[in-house]
């Protein structure tokens, strides 16, 4: 059967690595394990003899960019924030049972600007698994999202790279 894990030995690492499709430099050859690593970014899975860029961790950077600029326009405009918390209001009116996310942004939602400023922006497993249910829908326009959305798409993403959010 297929082994599926991370990738372990440094030799069989660059042979899967030197024969992955986003390893290549415009057909003109390999380009180094070291470069290719920090194209798909680490941490990188196996599955049989294909080498997989893990999709959460791309998922998570782009909604972390999100909130980075969600952060940046409520700090310029504190008044923000209200649209948050009827967000989250609408949503637990609409729902037939109580969401713990929802009841968790609440209470973040009545914290102070500064303090709801640096959860957003935070890299714990707390604020990354809250940013997936996101009160602040509707905050950022349709060319910021679109932007961030296209620096974080599979043809496009480098791990090491932060889009431009000015």
């Amino acid at each position: 059967g297929a082994a599926f894990g991370l990738a372990t030995g440094a030799n069989r690492r660059h042979d899967i690595i030197s024969r992955h499709p986003h390893c290549r430099s415009d057909g003109l050859g390999q380009v180094g394990a070291k470069e290719c690593r920090r194209r798909l970014g680490d941490p990188v899975l196996l599955f049989g003899m294909t080498m997989i860029s893990s999709d959460h961790a791309r998922l998570d950077q782009r909604s972390l960019a999100l909130h980075r600029l969600v952060a940046k326009k409520i700090t310029a405009d504190a008044s923000l924030i209200e649209f948050a918390r009827q967000n989250v209001k609408r949503w637990q009116a609409a729902s037939d049972s109580a969401s713990p996310a929802l009841t968790e942004w609440e209470q973040i939602l009545g914290k102070p600007l500064g303090e709801i400023v640096a959860f957003l922006t935070e890299r714990s497993e707390h604020a990354t698994r809250l940013r997936q249910s996101s009160p602040f829908a509707g905050i950022l326009t349709e060319a910021e999202r679109s932007s961030i959305y296209e620096s974080y798409s599979t043809g496009t993403y480098n791990s090491g790279r932060q889009p431009d959010l000015a």
